[in-house]
């Protein structure tokens, strides 16, 4: 049963989040239409304005929450917003693990016909014990590496940074 919608003045709807998608957006229906929203987690309630309407499918953007998921948190990335390589930070990381298992799942049961998947350790524990990771970004901050350090800090204590 989808939650029942409204159009509001300007082009904004309000409707529920029902569930994920594989990359992490938010999954409404309008019209029985699939729509995706970013930044959107399953049970919020919230206005969003639509940004790209196909036959199949619409896109959103939420403009406003009216109720908000209680797994939603603070994200601790001032870049966040808009940088797009974070694209479930809103999530604990408990939640991202359990998202992530399940999307996993969902997709070796639909394309491979498997059932059955081990689990394993966290995934940024597993890169940060084996891995380098390079960012490479812009901004219009004189030095930001300092403000980087300082938010990579916050999120990976163990984690070193080297500038190249």
């Amino acid at each position: 049963m989808h939650f029942l919608w409204y159009n509001l003045s300007r082009g904004v709807t309000m409707t529920k989040i029902e569930r994920l998608d594989h990359q992490g957006r938010g999954i409404a229906y309008i019209d029985d239409k699939i729509t995706f929203v970013e930044n959107a987690l399953p049970g919020e309630e919230v206005l969003i304005k639509i940004t790209n309407s196909k036959k199949k499918y619409n896109e959103g953007i939420v403009q406003k929450y009216i109720q908000k998921s209680e797994k939603r948190v603070d994200n601790v990335c001032p870049f966040y917003e808009s940088c797009g390589g974070c694209n479930i930070l809103h999530m604990s990381y408990n939640d991202q693990l359990e998202y992530k298992e399940n999307k996993i799942k969902d997709i070796m049961k639909k394309y491979a016909n498997i059932d059955k998947i081990s689990k394993t350790e966290g995934y940024k524990n597993v890169i940060l014990k084996y891995s380098t990771l390079k960012l490479s970004f812009e901004t219009d901050k004189e030095n930001p590496l300092n403000e980087i350090r300082e938010i990579v800090q916050k999120m990976e204590p163990d984690t070193r940074i080297v500038e190249e």
